[in-house]
């Protein structure tokens, strides 16, 4: 999507019904996994595409949604992405300012427990998604 200074990287999918529209962003991971410093399970997103879908929701004026899939619990999550309180990646590299060694790279992360569960998948039904990496 261009808007008024540059591109971006738009969610992926623009959904309406009933007269309410919405972006989301869907992600699958295997699991939430453990942010140390903070002690809280988190999830992420790349931050260039975390800023990106910000500006989408400020031109177009249709809120932004975040929608995880757990595929260990067969859970998906989902939350309005601008009212997350996030976190940059604070791995030793981007703390340094070199190589970034997160899993997401630059990173943008908040915690699993801001998001509210909207579906649970029946046992074994998201088996033939199983992955080793996040997905991005």
């Amino acid at each position: 999507m261009t808007g008024r200074d540059r591109s971006h990287v738009i969610p992926d999918l623009d959904v309406a019904r009933s007269g309410t529209r919405m972006w989301c962003e869907v992600k699958a991971y295997q699991r939430a996994v453990i942010n140390r410093q903070h002690q809280l399970l988190v999830h992420g997103i790349k931050g260039a595409h975390y800023h990106d879908y910000l500006s989408v929701e400020r031109e177009t004026g249709t809120r932004v949604y975040i929608m995880i899939i757990e595929l260990d619990s067969g859970v998906l999550l989902g939350a309005p992405l601008a009212t997350l309180t996030t976190w940059p990646c604070l791995c030793e590299g981007c703390r340094s300012g070199r190589f970034c060694r997160a899993p997401i790279s630059r990173g943008v992360y908040w915690s699993r427990e801001q998001m509210v569960e909207v579906h649970r998948f029946p046992a074994g039904e998201l088996s033939d998604l199983d992955m080793h990496d996040p997905v991005e």
